[in-house]
């Protein structure tokens, strides 16, 4: 059985990039494989094999992969969620008709902006998803939603006093998000 530590490192070309990644574990036929997707300029190794191996020994097939421009993998770094969703529905439509079981779809494990990505994802080619685990991670946002995130200046001012403050600590990380009332942007989840 192949576990996280001996996985080889294996390269497919999609769309002019060649993409790493790891398939560890063995198919089964009722069970589409889980693809991890991790946080932003990490790499295949993030993941612990704890947890990969874990998953592996209940019969679930793990596959790993490094963003184009990170790890193994050539190319440029994307400069949008979206970008990063193109790369990844390349890379999907690329390898999935070259394994067994004639798989059409993986499910995801998306960490920090694997999560967005993961939804991204669902969103442009949602037949290349079957179900998602989200972790780390949140919708994308709008100016109704990101206007009332804190500059650094003010989080880093709050939670830096000795000791932090309670509410304007609280405030820094958790703020309102409902919109105020003089704010006409209803608009939600722009990639």
């Amino acid at each position: 059985m192949s576990t996280q530590e001996v996985a080889p490192t294996l390269l497919l070309e999609a769309g002019g990039t060649n993409f790493a990644y790891r398939i560890i574990g063995s198919p089964m036929p009722a069970l589409a494989p889980l693809l991890l997707l991790n946080h932003f300029r990490s790499t295949i190794n993030l993941w612990d094999p704890l947890l990969v191996d874990a998953l592996v020994q209940n019969g679930i097939q793990v596959f790993t992969y490094d963003y184009a421009g990170t790890g193994h993998s050539s190319g440029d770094v994307k400069l949008s969620i979206r970008g990063f969703a193109s790369d990844l529905a390349a890379f999907l439509h690329a390898l999935l008709p070259t394994l067994p079981n004639a798989i059409a779809f993986v499910n995801i494990l998306g960490f920090s902006i694997g999560g967005y990505v993961a939804q991204q994802l669902a969103l442009d080619a949602p037949d290349l998803v079957g179900k998602m685990i989200l972790a780390g991670t949140g919708p994308s946002s709008s100016l109704s939603t990101i206007g009332h995130v804190r500059p650094m200046v003010e989080v880093q001012s709050a939670i830096m006093t000795d000791p932090p403050v309670g509410a304007p600590t609280i405030n820094a990380f958790f703020p309102p998000f409902f919109p105020s009332p003089n704010n006409t942007d209803n608009t939600i989840g722009n990639a």
